[in-house]
């Protein structure tokens, strides 16, 4: 449980970081009321298809070195939408950085489940 409550508290500094960083770009906080969260989980898919660029999953092509600047600073862009977007849920929600690790923890929990075969239909094939 500490480690959740670490993760938590870890993920709320983030989203306040995230949040100045966002006022000093906009003059003001981001606010769901008046922004629309659809954008930045545009942006934020993009981002990461850009990252997804840096792996070489291409099997057809010729691997590259992989560049590791690149591949952060394209990590750190989707984080940043990432960050934003965690904003957005817990301001509509008013669900606390805590509760979102609780939920997560949660989902974790049944998608082992599912990985491992508990449930019905489910399971990795070996």
């Amino acid at each position: 449980m500490a480690q959740v409550h670490y993760w938590a508290k870890a993920l709320a500094g983030m989203v306040e970081t995230q949040m100045e960083l966002s006022a000093m770009v906009d003059g003001e906080r981001l606010s769901i009321h008046k922004e629309n969260p659809a954008i930045y989980f545009a942006a934020m898919m993009t981002e990461a298809g850009e990252l997804l660029n840096h792996f070489n999953w291409k099997p057809w092509k010729q691997e590259r070195p992989v560049e590791v600047e690149d591949m952060a600073e394209e990590w750190a862009d989707v984080l940043a939408f990432f960050l934003v977007l965690t904003a957005f849920v817990m301001e509509a929600t008013g669900l606390s950085a805590e509760e979102l690790m609780d939920y997560h923890r949660f989902k974790t929990a049944v998608n082992m489940d599912r990985f491992t075969g508990k449930v019905p239909g489910y399971g990795i094939k070996p």
